[in-house]
């Protein structure tokens, strides 16, 4: 696979920066610098396989797994969003998109043994201002996710 810079000035304008490579997934993370915001890319290894994440990927402690998030209540060009994905000998397969449109963001991702994600959820006021609400969290049980979400 071949990534190729497009740096003249205009809406095509992407830059790919290789960050490092995740030995305990197979995973290689490229930051990609857009026009207006920017993105990550995983490419598996193994299998060949790329795919879009709205940020960094943070392994689970067994390696089977990583989430990604995307936090910016005020940036409309960077999804509030999470994702998880399982990796496997074959590549990634996504297990969970969760999208907190500009309703509420999440921040401080950790993960909580292999089938726990924890964060803070972050919503606005009514005056605008961001406004922390405490953890919230996904589960995984028999193969489901499920969200906790923080009291209001």
């Amino acid at each position: 696979m071949q990534l190729v810079d497009r740096i003249e000035d205009s809406g095509e304008y992407r830059r790919y920066v290789y960050e490092r490579y995740i030995a305990e997934a197979a995973l290689h993370l490229v930051s990609v610098h857009l026009y207006e915001g920017g993105a990550h890319l995983v490419v598996h290894s193994l299998a060949g396989s790329k795919t879009w994440l709205p940020g960094p990927p943070l392994l689970s402690p067994d390696g089977r797994r990583f989430t990604a998030a995307s936090s910016s209540l005020d940036d409309h060009y960077a999804p509030n969003r999470i994702e998880i994905w399982r990796v496997g000998q074959s590549g990634l397969k996504r297990e969970l998109a969760l999208n907190g449109a500009q309703v509420w963001s999440p921040e401080n991702l950790v993960w909580d043994g292999s089938n726990t994600v924890r964060w803070t959820q972050v919503r606005l006021n009514s005056s605008g201002m961001e406004d922390r609400r405490g953890a919230a969290r996904l589960l995984s049980r028999e193969g489901r996710w499920s969200v906790e979400w923080a009291a209001r």
